[in-house]
């Protein structure tokens, strides 16, 4: 699964230009920061999804990417690597400026990391943005209807 993770670099290299010494290292960098190291001759098929889910923020880690659009980026993970893949986007975000667009049903997780959320409510068809503080309250009547888990996930 290294090569998964190196499709992050493809941007930077081709046939005939080979990666540098230095993506060598920010694609081992990304494999140890993400816990994926020890995995990174296995194929990615045979990994479980919480480690293919890892394998994948690894690979927005060595592009050194400027946006990430995450769809459920934990779902499949336990709580422990739940955790880790947080605190590995927190120091991303706050690293490099990545900007992150989390898309979860989750609501208690993206009022522990979001900076700005915004909720969708198609049966009512409207949509509700601001900070995570303010939304929660105009939020939760989509809660109360099933259309946004208000749980913890994995204690988050």
């Amino acid at each position: 699964m290294r090569d998964v993770v190196g499709f992050g670099l493809d941007r930077e290299t081709s046939f005939l230009r080979r990666r540098t010494p230095e993506q060598r290292a920010r694609l081992e960098r990304a494999l140890a920061e993400a816990g994926i190291a020890a995995l990174a001759e296995r194929p990615f098929r045979e990994l479980s999804e919480g480690q293919q889910q890892r394998v994948l923020l690894a690979r927005v880690h060595a592009a050194q990417a400027d946006l990430a659009v995450l769809d459920e980026p934990t779902s499949a993970m336990d709580g422990a690597a739940e955790r880790e893949a947080w605190a590995l986007l927190a120091r991303l975000r706050d690293e490099t400026g990545l900007a992150l667009v989390v898309i979860t049903h989750a609501q208690a997780l993206a009022r522990a990391h979001a900076d700005r959320v915004l909720v969708l409510d198609r049966d009512a068809r409207s949509v509700v943005s601001g900070p995570p503080e303010d939304v929660v309250a105009t939020a939760l009547p989509l809660a109360a209807r099933g259309a946004v888990n208000d749980e913890v996930p994995h204690d988050a």
